[in-house]
């Protein structure tokens, strides 16, 4: 059959087969967890003692490709939380800190006062003592230092007495938090038994702050804030820290040396294992080197090279998955060989998934700190809103189906998984920005279609309208007054709390993007019209098409060329974020045209495309959503971590093989709900669609009787009219947020 392709049976068996090993690994993720949660980390399952002893860094100066080294702190499992001044103040509202020891742990005093106030706690800086007692206070949080670093003044001892009986401890009036740390002065101040009256003066204060029941803290969930001011009292001793000794001047190399300091913290190890006594190890190891507590956390960390390591891999895998595109459905079964025209559907979606895949590498491997890789993904999202104009206007002009079937078919696929996760995740709906982002755009291009949609076929008339559009979106968008007050409506009627800044910022960052995709998409129809059909009538337009066509092609792929370096040229003169997207929504569409006109000047590189690229760029959106919960942690701040194949969660030591797992699934849950998506918006649109035959079905015995007709009768209203189906899904909505 010449011009015919057959579609393959084997397609249906290998999808079935992978959903199988999909099923399989999910099935091994949850028992592994669950093996690590409840057996490896029984003892210690919420990380409490982990974020206290185990770690390392995640940019030491011999792995870190950017001048910012030691900035990242891995705990073992999870996430180091930055506390800011409004976190402190919470923590340790109307309480005492208390720091005591050498010159390494006022460092942890000023590192504490500048949270709190950091240009009060500078200037007092500027003015304090070398060796004195210090104080800090600020609003209802006061931060003591008590100079002390043989840890044996009275002042210490006055402190720690009240410890001594751990019953009265919650009585105390004292420190509600103490630190103490010291020990480089014995080694630079006493001979040969430093380690005596080391462990001398250690021998009096463990009975003051040993925690009888510091064997099993880490067995219960974390206190809140407000149950930890209620507590009683935390007292905690530094371990010895470890100098750089290369750095160290001759007089104190001679005496402070490893064989000296190494015997202290050994003898403090000793005494957290088996007297109870709190020693934050982390603290000497980071001197010197999502709403489950089931799976582990990670911190993201950027390198080039990871990142260019995936996007290499994700291009090996486009390249290599190319295939013919199939063509038009023939009703004998098979397909036609596709001769594409611009910008195809195939190649769209293989647009979509290349950009997803982009998109979730960013976010993976915490790119968003690279201004030029902001940049890059900035003109990706806006490609995406580039392509609701031009889709949505070529649907419009050539089907004329304004229906509310349809509207409600789009706009129930973009937000279904976007309204439910809010009630499951105790989110927000514009927390998953892209949905109700394409939203709005989808609703102006249908208000600017559907008005006065029977004069349409004008040209001048329908650019005269989509000018008009234009300005006054343009106008709603940046004037306070519109938004401002639609979600103070929405606040007081249907208790939804939208941040209006951060929304109005979303939509101008790319408010003209849209209408350049609505006015590609009259462009190409006609000249489509011009070169494929006999037209009774030709304007200088149409004559100047035909005429110059090939002309006109060349032209534009050397300026295409030319554009994109120009672009990346243009671009590294902003040293910011904030200047670059006060520019964006006019630039963006120069590296969209480069491209389109690129991928489509030849008719061989339009018939072709990816289909994996493809295939990911339908169910886009559904990965765009759930990547905050399956993929990513703490609603993207962080990594998901299995915490099985490596303890530590390093590059070597587990984080790729978490990778490699967890992006299975997660694909293959997007897959799924992607599908389960179209199915609940067609059965909500178009009930009688997905209603079983009643030759399949056994009839049930119907019961008479008033209130058994008047549920019948709403059964039938809501089945037979779309009007009462939505209607219900909005009154559903608003119960749940007013509950």
């Amino acid at each position: 059959m010449t011009g015919l392709l057959k579609l393959s049976p084997r397609i249906s068996l290998a999808r079935q087969a992978i959903s199988h090993i999909c099923l399989l690994l999910f099935a091994f993720i949850f028992v592994s967890v669950f093996y690590r949660r409840y057996w490896l980390d029984a003892e210690d399952p919420y990380k409490c003692r982990a974020l206290l002893t185990r770690g390392h860094w995640l940019d030491p100066p011999e792995e870190s490709y950017t001048s910012q080294q030691f900035e990242k702190w891995q705990p073992s499992g999870c996430m180091m939380h930055e506390y800011t001044e409004k976190d402190v103040r919470a923590c340790l509202k109307g309480q005492q800190i208390i720091y005591v020891g050498d010159s390494t742990t006022r460092q942890l005093f000023w590192a504490t006062a500048k949270k709190l106030n950091k240009t009060g706690a500078d200037e007092k800086m500027r003015k304090a003592g070398k060796h004195q007692d210090l104080a800090f206070e600020d609003k209802d949080v006061t931060v003591d230092f008590i100079w002390d670093p043989f840890l044996n003044t009275s002042t210490l001892r006055r402190d720690l007495v009240p410890y001594g009986t751990r019953e009265d401890a919650d009585t105390v009036e004292t420190g509600g938090l103490i630190t103490i740390g010291g020990g480089l002065w014995y080694a630079r101040h006493f001979g040969s038994d430093w380690l005596d009256h080391f462990r001398d003066t250690l021998n009096y204060i463990i009975p003051l702050v040993a925690d009888k029941t510091a064997t099993s803290f880490a067995r219960y969930s974390p206190l809140s804030s407000s149950q930890s001011r209620s507590s009683g009292h935390h007292v905690y001793l530094t371990p010895v820290e470890i100098p750089h000794y290369d750095v160290l001047s001759p007089l104190r190399a001679a005496t402070i040396t490893p064989d000296k300091v190494n015997p202290m913290n050994e003898y403090l190890y000793n005494l957290s294992t088996t007297r109870g006594v709190k020693v934050p190890w982390s603290h000497s190891l980071m001197t010197w080197e999502n709403r489950t507590q089931l799976f582990n956390k990670a911190q993201k960390h950027f390198t080039y090279q990871d990142f260019s390591s995936l996007c290499v891999l994700v291009l090996m895998l486009g390249l290599l998955s190319a295939r013919r595109s199939l063509g038009r459905q023939l009703p004998g079964g098979g397909r036609q060989i596709a001769n594409e025209w611009f910008l195809p559907r195939d190649q769209t979606n293989e647009w979509k998934g290349w950009m997803q895949f982009a998109i979730l590498i960013y976010h993976y491997t915490g790119a968003s700190s690279v201004l030029k890789i902001y940049q890059i993904i900035r003109v990706l999202v806006a490609s995406y809103l580039f392509m609701t104009g031009y889709g949505n206007t070529l649907f419009f002009y050539r089907e004329k189906d304004y229906s509310l079937k349809r509207c409600a078919s789009v706009l129930l696929g973009l937000n279904l998984l976007s309204c439910i996760l809010p009630y499951i995740m105790d989110s927000e709906y514009l927390f998953y920005y892209f949905a109700p982002l394409v939203s709005f755009w989808y609703l102006v291009v249908y208000c600017t279609m559907r008005i006065g949609h029977s004069k349409n076929w004008s040209m001048p008339f329908l650019l005269g309208k989509i000018g008009v559009s234009g300005v006054i979106v343009t106008v709603l968008i940046r004037c306070p007054m519109f938004f401002d007050g639609l979600f103070l409506l929405l606040k007081h009627t249907c208790k939804i709390h939208w941040n209006v800044k951060e929304w109005r910022f979303r939509l101008q960052l790319d408010c003209y993007i849209v209408y350049v995709g609505m006015l590609v998409a009259i462009a190409s129809l006609r000249i489509h019209d011009i070169l494929h059909t006999q037209l009774s009538s030709q304007d200088d337009f149409a004559r100047l098409i035909r005429r110059r066509w090939n002309n006109i092609r060349l032209l534009s792929v050397a300026a295409a060329i030319i554009i994109i370096p120009s672009f990346w040229s243009f671009t590294r003169h902003f040293s910011n974020k904030v200047d670059y997207n006060q520019w964006v929504p006019y630039i963006s569409m120069f590296p969209i045209f480069s491209f389109i006109i690129l991928r489509n000047c030849n008719q061989h590189l339009r018939n072709f495309y990816s289909w994996i690229f493809a295939w990911l760029g339908r169910c886009s959106l559904e990965t765009f959503t759930l990547q905050f919960h399956i993929w990513l942690a703490a609603d993207t701040k962080g990594l998901l971590s299995l915490g099985v194949f490596g303890r530590n969660g390093t590059h070597l030591d587990g984080r790729h093989h978490d990778l490699a797992v967890l992006t299975v699934v997660f694909f293959w849950v997007s897959a799924l709900t992607a599908d389960a998506t179209a199915t609940i918006t067609k059965w909500i649109v178009d009930p009688q669609s997905m209603v079983v035959p009643e030759t399949e079905l056994t009839p049930l015995p119907r019961k008479s009787g008033a209130f058994s007709n008047v549920l019948q009768r709403l059964y039938d209203a809501w089945k037979e009219s779309l009007k009462i189906r939505l209607a219900s899904i909005v009154l559903m909505l608003w119960i749940l947020n007013r509950v």
